[in-house]
């Protein structure tokens, strides 16, 4: 049954995030609170936030669980009072309300059950001249008509990808196996206990061969028979009170496997045990450049495709060169829908919306466009400009301007006013960040009507960037202080005026 106050209950949250994120470890925080209301008791230990895999912070959290577990009879000092803030998304957690998170309609087709959905056209988007900052980018259409699945402007494509048949072929050579083995499927790919397949199928659909666990090197590095590749492997599991060394953790940052069994290749391990100590092959998610309003049988990516050298090696994007160079026109490709309900239009289509996406972080605002137009069309009012404002930026106009000639012809048609900034066309480079300041008298006077802002796109650096600039038009514009300002973007985000939709690269 569901735990309750009395129960003797105790608890811990270890909280595990990507600092890029807005709601970085914002999970953790919700559980916490959960928790110490139902229990009505404080957790053993302080709650940790841990920014992707710190070990450090992991082991240091695990070790103070053990030392109060270890001294558990003598606890039972009354729980302190918790005095916590006042936060939108724990409310609506506690409440069962998740207009803070994902919903949960539309799971016909899911990540252990996914649509088998045909390529229907593809196109590259930028031009490739051969210089070094070349981007590479693609849209993909895929067809879903007949499938029932539906989708909303705002909301993630799942893509579940194969790795690369060269790179398998690869690692069967270094590990003198033909692939032919049998073994056991891994549990992570949803299938029947017990079911098995061959090797090669193992590393082609199920196993992540990019980050390696520490668990497999240390299995590689004791089964190695050459004492100085053993040295070399111990020297980087040594570990300190227990923690993993951080010469250890920079190696398998930038290893494959590949580069494991080249390193190791003393060593040797049975196809079983390899496989199952694998990390499980995850789908990867793409925003929605697409309104299935605008076309209803068809879902657009918009890919950058991943390509770069390391160690000396050509390296590829496991999903984006799967697209980009293995799926023709007509191939079929698993899908799935991830529901983002934290990036959505507003309800009332007259509302002004500024959207900020550079690269391609303009895909869910080509939805977004899309979506617009459709309504605008439908009904009796045309779209005015001032509704939406979109703020694009590159590297290049004649070579990564992404979907350029629609985008034109809306702000031509003045469905959109369009604001540009391509960095490396003059001497000093030029951002949306740039373009945000100067148009921040108007920006201000959308906002005060009641605008709703977006970003999509690179979290690393751009997401913040642009969130000071506009901090900072706040503050001008509105005669606020900078804690006023952001206090005002704060209760933007709360009124899910503010929203943003980035990830790490």
């Amino acid at each position: 049954g569901v735990p309750a106050k009395g129960d003797g209950l105790e608890f811990a949250v270890l909280a595990m995030g990507d600092r890029s994120y807005p709601h970085f470890c914002r999970a953790g925080g919700m559980f916490l609170k959960a928790f110490e209301e139902v229990l009505g008791k404080a957790p053993l230990v302080d709650m940790v936030e841990v920014d992707q895999e710190d070990w450090d912070a992991i082991d240091g959290w695990t070790e103070s669980v053990k030392a109060a577990l270890a001294g558990h009879d003598e606890l039972g000092a009354p729980a302190a009072e918790n005095e916590a803030t006042e936060d939108y998304l724990v409310e609506a957690i506690l409440s069962g309300n998740d207009n803070g998170g994902r919903s949960h309609v539309n799971e016909t087709y899911t990540r252990e059950n996914p649509l088998l959905a045909r390529v229907a056209a593809k196109k590259l988007l930028t031009k490739m001249t051969g210089a070094p900052d070349d981007n590479e980018t693609e849209q993909v259409d895929i067809d879903i008509s007949g499938s029932g699945m539906k989708y909303t402007p705002g909301d993630a494509l799942g893509v579940i990808a194969l790795n690369c048949p060269d790179e398998v072929e690869e690692l069967l050579i270094a590990l003198a196996s033909d692939g032919s083995e049998t073994v056991k499927v891994p549990p992570s790919a949803g299938k029947a206990p017990g079911e098995t397949c061959s090797f090669k199928q193992a590393l082609l659909e199920y196993g992540d061969l990019r980050s390696v666990k520490p668990e497999l090197l240390q299995l590689f590095v004791q089964s190695c028979t050459d004492p100085s590749q053993q040295a070399r492997g111990q020297d980087l599991l040594q570990s300190s009170n227990g923690k993993r060394s951080q010469a250890l953790l920079d190696y398998l940052a930038s290893r494959h496997l590949i580069d494991i069994v080249h390193d190791f290749a003393a060593g040797f391990l049975e196809p079983e045990t390899l496989v199952d100590n694998l990390r499980p092959l995850t789908a990867r998610y793409y925003s929605i450049s697409s309104s299935q309003r605008a076309n209803p049988g068809i879902v657009t990516l918009t890919v950058a495709v991943v390509r770069y050298e390391q160690h000396g090696k050509s390296r590829k994007g496991v999903a984006t060169c799967y697209l980009r160079d293995r799926l023709a026109v007509g191939d079929q490709v698993k899908i799935f829908v991830s529901r983002n309900s934290n990036f959505r239009l507003p309800a009332e289509a007259r509302t002004p919306i500024i959207m900020i996406g550079p690269g391609t972080g303009i895909a869910p605002f080509r939805g977004f466009i899309q979506e617009r137009l459709c309504k605008s069309n439908e009904g009796d009012e045309a779209m005015d400009c001032e509704q939406n404002l979109l703020f694009f930026g590159s590297r290049h106009h004649n070579r990564d301007f992404l979907y350029e000639r629609e985008l034109e012809e809306c702000a031509k048609s003045r469905q959109l006013q369009l604001f540009t900034a391509f960095s490396r066309d003059q001497p000093d480079k030029v951002y949306v960040q740039t373009r945000l300041l100067e148009e921040k008298a108007k920006l201000w006077s959308l906002l005060c009507d009641g605008a709703h802002v977006y970003i999509c796109g690179d979290a690393n650096r751009m997401a913040g960037q642009v969130h000071d600039t506009l901090v900072d038009v706040i503050a001008s514009e509105g005669a606020r202080s900078q804690e006023e300002a952001k206090l005002f973007l704060q209760n933007l985000e709360q009124e899910h005026k503010y929203q943003r939709d980035v990830w790490a690269t």
